[in-house]
């Protein structure tokens, strides 16, 4: 991967259900479980030999809203947190 570039997308949502729904009728993605341990987790495919385009989970508290989280490439973490921190933003676990 290449930094700067995003590596995966995941939707957090209080209702799988609906947003599988909404996202197969919009992109005619195909909601698959994906793994066995730990939380429940959904791969959004485009057919069964993909790798998956995104992932979705269940918001873990009720008052999360939904949102996608994207994951970005960065070659150095600490450099990348620290550039983040000063520029204004806020790490809230850091490296």
């Amino acid at each position: 991967f290449t930094p700067g570039h995003v590596s995966w997308n995941e939707l957090v949502t209080t209702d799988e259900s609906a947003a599988a729904s909404f996202y197969g009728a919009l992109f005619g993605w195909k909601a698959v479980p994906f793994g066995g341990s730990g939380m429940p987790y959904t791969l959004f495919k485009l057919n069964e030999n993909d790798k998956g385009i995104a992932g979705m989970l269940k918001a873990p508290h009720p008052n999360v809203p939904s949102h996608w989280l994207p994951y970005i490439v960065v070659a150095d973490i600490r450099v990348a947190a620290q550039k983040l921190a000063d520029l204004g933003g806020h790490v809230i676990i850091p490296p």
